[in-house]
Formats: structure tokens, C-alpha cells, sequence
């Protein structure tokens, strides 16, 4: 049986590297996979029912989903982070993706040392904020009871709904050499503004609509707000008052403007966020409930091991001493935050702690465009996997599992992961290059254009800073706003579709899993045409 659970954690770690690879980097957010990998495992296990306990099979799938999930979110941080350096500097970044062995050596090498650093911060606060503190861990308890329910037929069912249906969609499109795009409308005025000409994506038709169902109003309302804005906001506010620049200087000099007020927010909440991680760390030292001295010889030997690795890749890229010291102190910091967040909410807003420790960065020890992208990826990678090593802790705790054998699968998909992200990345780039409609990496232009904000006219700068405060104070996600306006506009029609179409359906959760089949399955057949 481990032999079996072995070789499943190594492809479903795959699996999750890939799928999240193109999803972090074709639209703006990484839905977790665990439930993904629980179904699919179960099904598996089905087959071999008459030859393993019910108990066993709750451990292998426990296991298998504690091990394998982390390949997720650690391409959900390289997705969002790494393409930053292609915006800045397209000219290194294409010589990077020219030298395969050099760009796949970089990702192993960031996502390795990161994550690892991750995996030993979740093991240091292990007890405390799952024993101690009895935070839910909320993924960890929702993929426990899927694997724990008695008859899971019927989400098995959904699962193999959603691929088949999404696989013989994108047959059928294949076969008959449908457009990219199919139009319902050109574009057209009204009363002054210029409606863009409405339409379809085929081949992305089943992805977007099941990743719009699956996040529903979290992504419906910003996307429509920001589809709006370009239409009411953007597009008049160039053709009246800035003509001088032509529509893309505009454009982004408005959505860097959007950005840097969000960055600047964020700046002035550091030393209040600073402050009470600082509080929180000292009650935690002196409650004796923990020790952050690692336990054992070899916690030292890891801690040590990571370290080095760590400071050695800084170091080859030029990082200071004082700018390492600094990068993994604060990342420390901001992993642990984003452990009581997932903890409590089963959420890890990795973008939003890279930027506070990037931002300080820019401004304190200039770093070069190479060595941000650098800092926003090693944030990203470190703080959402240490979250997801908590979800399968929570996961094995809950199954029963012994600690050490969980963190053994841990390491494994985390090595697994880290080795192959650099090889996807490097196939999806290459076969739909970064910034086309396919790969927008939004994420990525957001962060390149709040580093350039001192490259665009200040006036329009000015003018998409009052816009985001504007949203602030509303409560609207910038970052979703901004994907209404980046994203093509037959794009940003689907996401909402399937966000309004999670809204009307009564008890929408229950279908979660059929759509999950639909984006995954989608998302596969996605890969397997850049490899081909």
C-alpha cells in the first residue's frame, strides 16, 4: 500500500503543479485542489474496495491529499509572482525561457528553498495553532469529512460528470475547427460610450464559467465593476482629457495608479502589522507552548540545510546580506499571519503579504528587477505553502495518521513539485507566451506596474489612484477590479456568467465538485495542447 500512496502523491503532485500552473497565470486567483485529489483518489480506491479497510482508505487518501495539494499552491505563488520579471524586463526574462535548463534551475531552486522554509515554519507553530489554539483549518476539516462520508458516490459521480463533459466539449471544438472567438454582436454606442463587440472564447469557454461558479460573488461583482469602469471610466476619460497619450500609456498609467494606491495602503499599515505579529510571537515564547528552537537533530540539520540553500540562491543573484537577512525575517513574519488567516478563514492572500515585504524592499535597498520578482515569488511560495502543510496536518489529525510519516509525504510533494514547476512553466510560455489573451498573468502586470509607477504620466496616475481609493472605501477587490479591465471583455462575460449562475442556483456548494471536474479536466486539456 505505501508503495501505491507513493507513486499516487507523485502524480497528483504533478497534477496540482500543473493545473494550477495555467489557472494562476490565465485568470487572477488558485481555488484550492484539495477537493479535486480527494475525489479522485477515492475513486481509485473504489476499484480496489473489496482489498482495503474503510480506515486504510481514509488514511491513503489523507495522505496522498496532505502530500500532493502543496503542488498547488506553490504554483499558484510562481503563477502570480514570477511572471512580474517578463513586464519589467521582457529582454532577460526571454533570455531566461531561451536557456531551458537555467529557467526550470531558477524556478526549482526559488520554489524548493521557499516552500521548504514554509514546510519548517508550519512545523514550528504546528502545535500551537492546531492543538493550542484549535484553529479549524478549514480545508483540512472540509476534505476530511469528503474523504469520511459513507457513500461518496454522488460526488464521484459529479467529478466524472464535469470531465466528461468538459472533455467532450473540447473534442467536439477540435473536430470541427471552431474560431477562438465567437461574436453575438459588433461593437457598438450608446448615448456617447463604445460598447466593445460581445463574444464568446471557445476553447476557454468551460474553464471560465466553472472557475466563475466555483468563486461566485468573490470574483462576480469586482469583474463586473471593473468591465464597467473601462467602458464608463477609462475609455472616456482618454478620448476627452488625455489625448496626448495614446490608449495603452493611458490605460496602464491609470491601472498603475489603481495599484500603487493599494501599495501605499499597505505600506502604512506595516509597522501596526509589524507590531502585532511581534506581540503575537513574544505571548506565543512565553506561553511555553511551543519552542522555536526545532526539536530533534534532524530539525537542525533541516533548518540548516534550508538556510544555506536559501542564502546560497540569494546570494548568487546579488542579494546583500542585510537584503537576505531582511527578505526571510519578514517572510517569516508574514508566514505566520497567513497561518492564522488560512487557520481561521482557509484563506492565504499570498499577494498581499509579498507586497508588504516587496514595497519596503523597493524603496530601502533598491533592488534590481530580477531580485523583486525574486522577493514577490520566495513570499508567495513560502507563506501558501506553510498554510497547506497545515491544512494536511489538520487533514492527518484528524485521519488518524502519524506525524512523521505526513511530514515524510510533505517533503515529497514539495521536492516533486518543485522540480517540475520550471518545466510547465516553461511549456505554457512558450507555446501561448505571457500577456496574450491566454496567458494574462495579471497578477504579474499588476506587480510590474506598481515597481514602474514613476514611468507613467502622473496625471492619469492621479486620476486611477483616486479611482482605487474610491473602491477602498466601498470594500471592492482592487485586484479583481483590475482583472475586469485587463482581461479580454468575452472573458470577464463568461466569469461573471458562471458567478451569477453560482448566485440563483439554490445550495450552489453541492455542485462545486462537477465543476471542479469541468476547470480541471479543461485546465489538463490546456497543457497537453501547448506539449503538442
Amino acid at each position: 500500500m505505501i508503495v501505491l500512496n507513493i507513486i499516487l502523491t507523485i502524480l497528483f503532485s504533478l497534477f496540482s503543479t500543473a493545473i494550477l500552473s495555467y489557472i494562476s497565470m490565465a485568470v487572477m486567483i488558485g481555488p484550492w485542489i484539495h477537493s479535486i485529489i480527494v475525489i479522485a483518489s477515492s475513486l481509485i480506491f473504489s476499484c480496489m474496495r473489496s482489498k482495503i479497510s474503510s480506515e486504510s482508505r481514509i488514511k491513503s487518501i489523507s495522505l496522498i491529499t496532505a502530500g500532493s495539494s502543496i503542488g498547488g499552491i506553490l504554483a499558484t505563488g510562481c503563477g502570480f509572482a514570477f511572471p512580474t520579471l517578463y513586464f519589467l524586463n521582457k529582454d532577460m526574462f526571454n533570455e531566461w525561457l531561451h536557456n531551458p535548463p537555467y529557467f526550470i534551475a531558477i524556478m526549482a531552486l526559488v520554489s524548493f528553498s521557499a516552500g521548504a522554509l514554509g514546510l519548517l515554519i508550519a512545523d514550528t507553530f504546528e502545535h500551537k495553532l492546531i492543538a493550542v489554539d484549535k484553529l479549524p483549518f478549514p480545508i483540512g476539516e472540509l476534505s476530511y469529512n469528503l474523504i469520511a462520508l459513507k457513500n461518496n458516490a454522488s460526488q464521484t459521480y459529479q467529478l466524472i460528470a464535469g470531465s466528461v463533459l468538459s472533455a467532450g466539449y473540447s473534442i467536439i471544438m477540435s473536430m470541427y475547427s471552431v474560431s477562438q472567438k465567437v461574436l453575438f454582436s459588433s461593437s457598438f454606442a450608446i448615448k456617447g460610450l463604445n460598447i466593445p463587440a460581445i463574444g464568446m472564447p471557445t476553447y476557454e469557454f468551460p474553464l471560465l464559467i466553472s472557475i466563475g461558479f466555483i468563486a461566485g460573488s468573490l470574483i462576480m461583482i469586482p469583474l463586473a465593476i471593473g468591465l464597467i469602469s473601462k467602458i464608463v471610466i477609462i475609455n472616456p476619460a482618454h478620448s476627452h482629457f488625455f489625448k496626448y497619450l495614446n490608449y495603452n500609456d493611458f490605460s496602464f498609467a491609470f491601472i498603475s495608479g489603481m495599484v500603487f494606491y493599494g501599495a501605499l495602503i499597505s505600506l502604512l499599515g506595516i509597522p501596526t502589522f509589524i507590531n502585532s505579529i511581534i506581540k503575537k510571537i513574544k505571548a506565543l515564547y512565553n506561553s511555553g507552548h511551543t519552542s522555536f528552537k526545532p526539536s530533534g537533530n534532524v530539525s537542525y540539520i533541516q533548518w540548516a540545510l534550508v538556510l544555506l540553500i536559501t542564502f546560497l540562491f540569494l546570494t548568487w543573484f546579488k542579494f546583500s546580506i542585510l537584503l537576505q537577512l531582511y527578505l526571510v525575517v519578514f517572510t517569516i513574519l508574514c508566514a505566520y499571519q497567513l497561518l492564522v488567516i488560512g487557520g481561521e478563514m482557509g484563506m492565504a492572500p499570498v499577494a498581499r503579504f509579498a507586497t508588504f515585504v516587496m514595497m519596503p524592499a523597493l524603496f530601502i535597498f533598491n533592488p534590481n528587477y530580477e531580485q523583486l520578482t525574486l522577493i514577490s515569488t520566495f513570499v508567495e511560495v513560502c507563506g501558501g505553502v506553510a498554510v497547506d502543510i497545515l491544512f494536511g496536518r489538520k487533514l492527518a489529525q484528524l485521519s488518524g495518521l502519524e506525524s512523521k510519516k505526513v511530514k515524510n509525504f510533505q517533503w515529497l510533494g514539495l521536492i516533486v513539485s518543485a522540480l517540475s514547476v520550471g518545466i510547465i512553466f516553461w511549456i505554457l510560455i512558450t507555446k501561448f507566451g505571457l500577456g496574450s489573451t491566454s496567458l494574462i498573468a495579471q497578477r504579474g502586470q499588476s506587480r510590474a506596474l506598481t515597481i514602474q509607477f514613476q514611468n507613467f504620466d502622473f496625471y492619469a496616475m492621479t486620476l486611477g489612484a483616486l479611482y482605487g481609493s474610491l473602491l477602498k472605501e466601498f470594500k471592492t477587490n482592487p485586484i479583481m477590479v483590475l482583472g475586469g479591465i485587463l482581461m479580454p471583455m468575452e472573458w470577464v462575460l463568461v466569469l461573471i456568467v458562471g458567478g451569477a449562475l453560482a448566485a440563483i442556483i439554490k445550495d450552489a456548494k453541492e455542485y462545486q465538485i462537477f465543476w471542479s471536474g469541468v476547470f480541471a479536466t479543461n485546465s489538463v486539456i490546456m497543457i497537453i495542447k501547448a506539449l503538442i
